[in-house]
């Protein structure tokens, strides 16, 4: 933190002074304005400034600004960096009285706002030391933002989006803007709301235009019309903004039907992740229908266009082909040599419940061997590795994604056989669907994360917990509270590999340990699912007789005891492929260090192959990279379609012989309720996934790195969320995916920490801005923007 020392305020038209810290924020401003860009007046109090001498700047600023209302707002001194811009984080206080009392009180509160818990977990490492900034209200005709790249997309383009009056509501996200896309030759307005003529947008493109040119990075920027004069009131860097244009992919689709891979990741896959996970998928479902005698071949699995889609390779069949009939298939599965040696493994998997033995042997011995080889790969000093044996770390892990990506497909019948055991009783005998099936299994799936994480924040004292949020750095633990600091670090042992996410250019834990500190400094005491899970089993019981409340106990008890396999496994494979990232990422930094890449980041945009062939005969790689990053970013503008060349229907069970179709009838059960369905039920927003209700402000994040955006009470608007995700969940209020289905990880984990969750909500962050208010009603399946009252068209605009 910045040490307080005697100070005066700064004025924003002046000369920037040298020996005083501005903040992002105001220092932009400052800059701005000295390059003649039309910049309101106003102050600044310095980071340095001490709070004794609070009263004094107010009565300095009140007498500067006599009779005019205020707007009194942070100027960080890490706010608006390039990658990390606290957008929402500190607090902006708007018509505060130009009372020497009434500003002496908004600075307190704003220079308070740095040391907030949601803060110190976005601030990570960053300083979060405070100047403010106070300019007078803004009397405005409209107001908005504007950027100088499409934010999704990437393409160099202006978007503006302008309301009319106050620009607040529209970066609250509790209005919608009228949005205009301007470049070189054209000007389009997407929605006619009455703000905006033509030559004003093109004027507003303009302004965007010149900041850029001048801050050489495309920017950000806040305005307002008053007196038909563009003003401008803020500018930032656009953060995570890619420095290529957009590549087109001009992929071929290979033939037959092919489907959206969405389960695992609705964002386009890095070639890194792809040339990965595409042999990891298809060697453990050839394992998958090999042990239980399934009637394909393997799931095939190709990059197309960016995204990753599978294919139905089915036995003695073309992808694609319907079944023949149910005498005709059970004639083929008695003359056909591979089909009848698939019904006798299926037959031979069912009589001695392999599924079983299989979970037995992934939690005692294969589960347990591969975190021990992962924690000894966390171990590894990577720079004194030899070339020949970091390609060969790279091999390893790549192959130890696959054992556990395989073991989670083999074992995954050891909970959806019990599930479809369970959901087959509660449909036939208690007329009830599979909600309710899902209802009973609240709270059977607690993850050793939460296990850790709760029982390490329990630890904190209230003396280190403060000291976290003002500073959530670790290495100072050691010294604050040896005993927390040994335990913290065995957290992270036992957790810091996973990636948060589904490709490899998502971080680990490990790598953002003060993140996760902040956290947990941060984690509320958890609700616990389980009674009423408890009280309804009961209550269905009571409504059976003797013979089926026992075998309604029985079959309850197995699902609860298997249900926990599919968090469990995830959370390995986010480890292994965690491993992969930790020696990518030394890859990387050695491309870097011989000139032959721009960051050792950008290594996700190879493929194994070339990775591994780099460390044998090193090459630049740098023209290469930057089209794949351009293509990458030209694929996150686009939607993939749910189906290229066809669509599958799945097979009736019934045509199987009897084996088979008991496994193929389960597997379909776990795909019906796992993706979004084809038909959401009428009135609805998506699939209810989670019961309760919640109203907070929306949150939208694509990935990792938005992590620190949330706050608590939060409704976390996420295209699809996987196992590592749920650090945010303790925090959150409520959940809405684009993705998923009943038993989809968003709808399992929210269930377990008792959040309203809807999930398969098509379009939710495009549909939804940060900040808006939601009313998410997680047993109704709806999410509704909550509006308030829209201004007149004239009022006053915050700087």
């Amino acid at each position: 933190m910045t040490d307080p020392r005697p100070v005066s305020l700064v004025d924003l038209s002046g000369p920037p002074p040298g020996d005083v810290t501005l903040g992002g924020k105001a220092a932009e401003l400052a800059r701005l304005a000295a390059l003649g860009l039309p910049v309101p007046p106003g102050v600044v109090v310095p980071a340095e400034a001490a709070d004794a001498d609070l009263d004094r700047f107010a009565s300095e600023i009140a007498d500067r600004f006599a009779g005019t209302t205020l707007a009194v707002r942070s100027s960080g001194v890490a706010e608006d960096l390039a990658e990390a811009s606290f957008a929402g984080q500190y607090e902006t206080l708007l018509g505060v009285a130009p009372t020497p009392e009434a500003i002496a009180e908004a600075l307190r509160r704003v220079r308070a706002s740095a040391g907030a818990a949601g803060v110190a977990a976005y601030a990570g490492r960053h300083d979060a030391a405070m100047a403010v900034l106070v300019m007078p209200m803004v009397d405005a005709d409209a107001a908005g933002v504007a950027f100088t790249r499409d934010p999704v997309t990437g393409e160099r383009v202006v978007v503006v989006e302008a309301v009319a009056g106050l620009g607040d509501r529209l970066a609250a996200g509790e209005a919608t803007g009228e949005r205009w896309r301007i470049d070189d030759r054209t000007v389009a307005r997407l929605d006619d709301l009455g703000v905006l003529d033509e030559p004003t947008a093109r004027s507003i493109a303009d302004l965007a235009g010149r900041c850029e040119e001048v801050t050489g990075t495309p920017q950000d920027i806040e305005w307002a019309i008053a007196d038909g004069r563009v003003l401008l009131l803020q500018a930032r860097p656009i953060t995570g903004v890619d420095d290529v244009e957009p590549v087109p992919i001009e992929d071929d689709v290979p033939p037959g039907p092919w489907s959206w891979d969405s389960t695992h990741n609705r964002s386009p896959a890095t070639p890194l992740t792809a040339s990965v996970f595409t042999e990891v998928f298809e060697r453990a479902s050839e394992r998958l229908a090999a042990t239980y005698g399934l009637p394909i071949r393997k799931l095939a699995m190709r990059s197309i266009g960016g995204y990753l889609y599978f294919q139905i390779v089915p036995l003695g069949g073309k992808p694609g082909a319907p079944p023949p009939p149910k005498p005709l298939m059970r004639l083929l599965f008695r003359l056909v040599p591979e089909l009848r040696r698939a019904a006798r493994t299926a037959r031979t998997a069912w009589e001695q419940r392999i599924d079983r033995r299989l979970l037995e042997e992934w939690r005692t011995e294969a589960a347990p061997r591969i975190e021990e080889t992962i924690d000894h790969w966390r171990g590894l000093d990577l720079a004194a590795r030899s070339a020949d044996e970091l390609a060969e770390l790279l091999e390893a892990a790549a192959a130890t994604q696959r054992e556990v990506f395989a073991w989670n497909m083999v074992t995954d019948l050891a909970y959806v056989l019990p599930l479809s055991d369970l959901h087959g009783f509660v449909e036939d005998r208690l007329g009830e669907g599979m909600a309710t099936t899902i209802r009973l299994l609240a709270g059977a799936s607690p993850s050793p994360y939460r296990t850790s994480a709760t029982a390490l924040a329990h630890r904190m004292s209230p003396e280190l917990r403060e000291a976290v949020l003002a500073d959530p750095d670790p290495t100072r633990l050691s010294r604050l509270d040896p005993d927390f600091a040994a335990a913290y670090e065995e957290h992270l042992r036992r957790h810091g590999m996973r990636i948060l996410g589904f490709d490899l250019s998502a971080r680990t834990l490990l790598e953002r340990p003060d993140l996760e500190l902040a956290h947990l400094a941060t984690l509320p005491e958890p609700t616990d699912p389980t009674p009423e899970a408890e009280r309804l089993a009961a209550e269905l019981r009571a409504t059976l007789d003797a013979d089926d409340a026992a075998r309604f106990d029985e079959l309850l008890a197995e699902a609860r005891r298997t249900y926990p396999i599919r968090e469990e496994g995830e959370a390995v494979h986010a480890k292994a492929m965690g491993a992969l990232r930790r020696f990518a990422l030394e890859a990387g930094r050695r491309m870097v260090a011989a000139g032959h890449l721009e960051d050792p980041e950008h290594v996700v945009f190879l493929t194994l192959d070339e990775a591994t062939s780099w460390l044998a005969a090193p090459r630049d790689l740098r023209e290469l990279v930057r089209t794949r990053r351009g293509q990458h970013l030209w694929a996150r503008g686009r939607s993939p379609a749910p189906h290229l060349g066809g669509e599958t229907a799945p097979p009736d069970p019934d045509v199987f012989p009897p084996a088979i179709g008991r496994f193929m009838r389960a597997i379909g059960l776990i795909i019906a309720h796992d993706a979004v369905p084809a038909d959401l039920e009428p009135g609805t927003d998506g699939v209810a996934a989670s019961p309760g209700v919640h109203i907070g402000p929306a949150r939208i994040v694509r990935g990792v790195d938005e992590f620190p955006k949330v706050r608590p009470g939060d409704v976390l608007v996420a295209p699809i969320t996987t196992s590592p995700w749920e650090v945010l969940f303790p925090h959150i209020g409520a959940l809405v995916t684009e993705g998923g289905g009943l038993l989809s990880h968003p709808a399992i984990v929210a269930r377990e920490y008792a959040l309203p969750a809807v999930v398969g909500c098509e379009g939710a962050t495009s549909r939804f801005r940060d900040g808006q208010l939601l009313r998410v009603d997680g047993a109704a399946g709806t999410v509704t923007p909550i509006e308030r009252q829209a201004p007149t068209t004239r009022g006053r605009q915050h700087q």
